[in-house]
């Protein structure tokens, strides 16, 4: 893990360079660097150049890397990488390694991403994969080429004014080097996150700092930004005419792959633990990769089993022991705080990460307490399994609209008859009736949806008890485009519904925040279900693979048999025990917060009272969420805000 700083200054007169990239550097302090590192090239009429890197030790590759400048080719590179091929990029790089002569045994993956650009100039971001960002100054350009990996794991931003460029994966670096203000506030950004309904995208407050695109490389100098896609999820026939045992052979070679590139590291791993399919998958192959090594494992907010909380926890932690039990090297991790501590130190964890970030974010999902857990035991790398049922383990039920698009009304029958045998899905006659008029006679289906459907119910609800006043949602479309977008993925076949999930909804924004919160306590997250080979083969499986006989994610079930209990491999989603939480829970937002809510500059500004009192009558938990958001925004900088409309 690393955090890279490029700048180029070509206004000499009015700024000088050391300074600001050590400024920019200084906004990686809060995670206390192993090692810090700085190029900078030589004064001179086309301007000044740096880069500079703060690393985290974390396998012995990262311990000798640091910023790298080859004199050879006037290149210089700083990256955030952990690439999965590089054994197969050294063999095609031995050329150009020997001409820089660096030691193919202690060649770092910034090295070898310098090595492919000189061999492959901008065509070099096609061969690499695994996690990366990175950053080449290219001298001879005069130009920054930079590249981000295919799902955003890892992220980049960049700016270009009159005095220069920058470029940064720490968003609080353009305020710390004091290049922008950090209370210019762009008004649609804030209304478009007051609002956060629908998938949420994380991007600057101020407009000027952009965020490259996952999948996209970048060149950037005085004459504009030319960004570029590299890569987009396609479907690959390689695998036609292999039969169903050989595709679920290599779909097991693959994950094995997947998971066992992610646990090396000179620290101990770390993995999330629930009782669903996915962490089980992870945590499984882990275990029996890594048999002579324990893993902490880390289950919702890792509270201790005990008489207090067994009403909440014991039913759901009854399958999470059960897996630990099988694997003898799976070392759960507990804590004793109550819930008031709990929540102050997620309170605390969640301000710190908003000064360090220069950047307020809606804090659903985040998970401090785990956090904290980890880095306490000093794990630098956590597993997670988020990302898998966007694709690698997509349920498949989308398979039943392309079989009503083609009237394969048999086959249609079948699965379904089979998926309402295991308590799953309706009636099968009414389910193809309900199919047919989806998928042939949208605007009937439109009604029916509206109507009836609890989703599209509950969503029109948050739209009908939202805050925000009418002016705000009309001027920026909200309402229209949340609800019309639900409504068009109901109709996606297999494929482009996983394209849905995987591009056009929240996972990008879960990503970025996840690496941020992950960086503060000094440890990366890896993702083996957002392996680049993996997605891209499950993404080719034939349709009904993915829901054979009804049963959902039906290949990721098979590879699991023998790493995790047959009772979670075979599990249905409706008899997961998810913890009950109390009522008192539950209604706590309402009368903790609304007497502050009521003296809100932002409420008063963007709402009114009466639609505050409708929308905490709601006590909808994501409602709650972004007025906590509001909350979280005010008591940081709104006093100091300024608007660019």
């Amino acid at each position: 893990m690393s955090s890279i700083h490029a700048c180029h200054i070509w206004n000499i007169e009015q700024h000088r360079i050391q300074p600001i990239i050590r400024r920019m550097l200084a906004s990686s302090d809060y995670w206390q660097p192993d090692k810090q590192s700085i190029w900078q090239n030589k004064k001179n009429v086309k301007g000044q150049v740096a880069l500079a890197k703060a690393q985290l030790f974390n396998t012995s590759n990262s311990i000798v890397d640091e910023v790298y400048s080859c004199k050879k080719n006037n290149l210089s590179i700083c990256a955030n990488t952990r690439l999965d091929n590089r054994n197969w990029l050294i063999g095609e790089l031995s050329q150009q390694i020997n001409q820089c002569a660096l030691q193919t045994k202690k060649i770092t993956d910034s090295q070898l991403i310098l090595m492919a650009y000189i061999r492959w100039n901008k065509s070099c971001v096609n061969y690499f994969k695994g996690d990366f960002v990175f950053i080449i100054w290219d001298d001879s350009l005069q130009a920054f080429f930079c590249g981000r990996d295919h799902f955003g794991v890892k992220s980049l931003f960049y700016a270009l004014t009159d005095d220069g460029i920058m470029i940064s994966n720490e968003h609080n670096a353009f305020f710390t080097a004091n290049w922008f203000n950090k209370k210019q506030i762009d008004e649609q950004w804030l209304i478009e996150k007051l609002w956060g309904l629908g998938p949420r995208q994380l991007s600057s407050p101020c407009s000027a700092i952009k965020t490259l695109p996952p999948a996209h490389c970048m060149v950037i100098n005085r004459d504009g930004v030319f960004l570029s896609q590299y890569w987009s999820l396609k479907t690959v026939n390689t695998w036609q005419g292999l039969s169903e045992r050989d595709l679920i052979i290599e779909l097991k070679s693959r994950f094995k792959k997947a998971v066992e590139s992610r646990v090396l590291s000179e620290y101990p791993i770390g993995a999330e633990l629930s009782e669903g399919l996915d962490s089980n998958g992870i945590v499984g192959f882990a275990a029996k990769f890594m048999q002579n090594q324990s893993i902490m494992t880390f289950s919702y907010q890792c509270e201790r089993l005990t008489a207090g909380n067994s009403k909440k926890w014991e039913r759901t932690y009854r399958d999470i022991f059960d897996m630990i039990n099988l694997h003898k090297n799976l070392q759960p991790v507990w804590h004793d705080l109550n819930l008031e501590q709990q929540k102050k130190l997620s309170k605390d964890c969640l301000s710190k990460l908003f000064n360090n970030l220069g950047l307020v974010v809606p804090s659903l999902g985040l998970e401090f307490v785990r956090l904290s857990l980890a880095e306490k035991n000093n794990i630098r790398t956590l597993l997670s399994g988020w990302g898998g049922d966007h694709c690698a383990t997509t349920y498949g039920d989308s398979y039943f609209n392309e079989l009503a698009q083609s009237f394969e009304l048999k086959k249609l029958w079948k699965v379904l008859h089979k998926r309402y045998l295991r308590k799953r899905g309706g009636n099968a006659y009414a389910m193809i009736i309900q199919l047919l008029i989806k998928n042939h006679f949208p605007y009937a289906f439109n009604y029916y949806d509206k109507q009836f459907d609890g989703l599209t119910k509950s969503r029109k609800q948050r739209v009908a008890y939202h805050f925000l006043n009418n002016h705000w949602i009309e001027k920026y479309n909200l309402k229209e485009s949340f609800l019309e977008k639900n409504f068009q993925t109901k109709k996606l076949s297999t494929r482009s519904k996983e394209k849905y999930e995987l591009f056009n909804t929240s996972l990008q924004y879960r990503l970025m925040t996840m690496e941020m919160s992950g960086r503060q306590h000094r440890l990366e997250y890896r993702f083996p279900m957002l392996d680049i080979d993996l997605v891209e083969f499950v993404h080719s499986l034939p349709g009904y693979l993915k829901i054979k006989n009804g049963i959902e994610r039906y290949p990721f079930r098979k590879i699991l048999k023998g790493y995790t209990t047959e009772k979670n491999r075979n599990r249905k989603k409706s008899d997961v025990n998810h913890p009950i939480v109390t009522h008192n829970e539950l209604a706590g937002f309402k009368s903790k917060f609304e007497d502050e809510l009521k003296n809100s500059q932002l409420i008063k500004q963007y709402s009114c009272l009466d639609k505050l009192k409708k929308c905490l009558s709601a006590n909808d938990p994501i409602l709650n969420n972004n007025l906590s958001f509001l909350l979280d925004l005010e008591r940081e900088y709104y006093l100091e805000m300024n608007f660019d409309n």
